[in-house]
């Protein structure tokens, strides 16, 4: 970024910690640097995962909204370095730096296009289902940006369940299963889709087992 880091506000939070809580009153968003946040919503006695959000990405874009109390908390899952921006620091950054806006905008398009993901992962019956459905985008995603590599997914267990509406320990058992019988390769966080075709058509016949249980149930 070409303006002289002086200038700007750059915070950094440590794994765990969190950027902002449900309550505060939303003073600011931030320009993640570096790092990833996990970005949580309570209803009641439920946590609901929004999503996970990564370098360029905007965190608590609510600031810029004129909301007035945060709805959600956003937690750090590892170390993370950000910019805060209020609404005219984020304006006077746009006018300073117009390249930053259509980047910007190219994020917002991603995450919507995340979210619209995750409401047809919630839509889906079975936990396998979801994480299956979940990795074969992602895998289809990095394929573009790699053609020719197996896809590579650094995503780890809490982060997918973010995606797909499950706990963490139902992912884990979807995941281990899928490692077992061959379809994924996991180290160190990374999962390895070793055959994406064959997963996606796991994920057809996953759903023709789903159709003909609820045509039983009917």
């Amino acid at each position: 970024m070409a303006q002289d880091e002086g200038t700007l506000d750059i915070r950094n939070f440590s794994a765990g910690g969190h950027l902002y809580k449900a309550g505060q009153p939303v003073t600011e968003c931030f320009l993640l640097r570096s790092g990833r946040v996990r970005v949580v919503r309570r209803v009641r006695s439920s946590e609901r995962n929004i999503g996970v959000l990564e370098a360029g990405d905007l965190v608590g874009t609510e600031a810029l909204l004129g909301e007035s109390l945060r709805e959600s908390d956003a937690i750090a899952l590892t170390d993370v370095t950000a910019i805060a921006l209020d609404d005219e620091t984020f304006g006077a950054l746009l006018a300073r730096e117009p390249a930053l806006a259509p980047r910007l905008l190219k994020r917002f398009l991603t995450q919507i296009r995340d979210l619209e993901s995750q409401v047809e992962s919630s839509m889906l019956g079975d936990a396998p289902s979801r994480v299956v459905h979940a990795l074969t985008r992602l895998g289809f995603l990095a394929l573009q940006k790699k053609p020719n590599e197996l896809p590579a997914l650094r995503l780890s267990p809490l982060e997918l369940s973010s995606r797909v509406g499950l706990d963490v320990d139902s992912v884990k058992r979807s995941i281990g299963k899928l490692r077992d019988n061959g379809y994924l390769r996991i180290s160190n966080e990374t999962i390895e889709i070793l055959d994406l075709d064959a997963l996606r058509e796991l994920y057809g016949m996953l759903g023709r087992k789903e159709a003909i249980r609820g045509s039983r149930n009917s």
